[in-house]
Formats: structure tokens, sequence, C-alpha cells
């Protein structure tokens, strides 16, 4: 598939066993990478992550993390 073009290829990769091919995005201003597995299934999916690295070791940002997404 082609993107926007504010997003620049990266890579490509088949996948047969679920009959698409993995294609590698990364987000020109940002540097973000998106992974695009296009297919004909009805059931479509989305996620979203990000690091949420610590500044220190006192678990303050695990708990933020779980008080803003509420477990999900």
């Amino acid at each position: 598939p082609t993107l926007h073009p504010a997003f620049a290829l990266q890579s490509q990769a088949p996948l047969p066993e679920y009959d698409t091919v993995a294609c590698r995005y990364r987000h020109i201003a940002t540097g973000a990478d998106v992974l695009v597995m296009p297919s004909n299934d009805v059931e479509r999916v989305f996620a979203l992550s990000f690091d949420t690295l610590p500044g220190d070791s006192t678990g303050i940002a695990h708990l933020l993390e779980h008080m803003i997404f509420r477990g999900s």
C-alpha cells in the first residue's frame, strides 16, 4: 500500500501464512515507525505503542501509565 507522502517506505516482507505483505514506513517529520499489513479479512485491528522510559527507579512512570490507560 502507498501511504501519505509524509511517510517513507523502509522495508517490505511477505507473510504468506497471513496472505499479506508487511510494509514498514517511517514518518519523515517525526521518525515514527508505522507497520501496515493490508488484509481482506473483515476483522480490523490497529495498535499504538510508544516508549514510556522512566526517569528513575521509583516506579512512578509505570503507575501513571496505569492511571492514564486504566488497565487497557
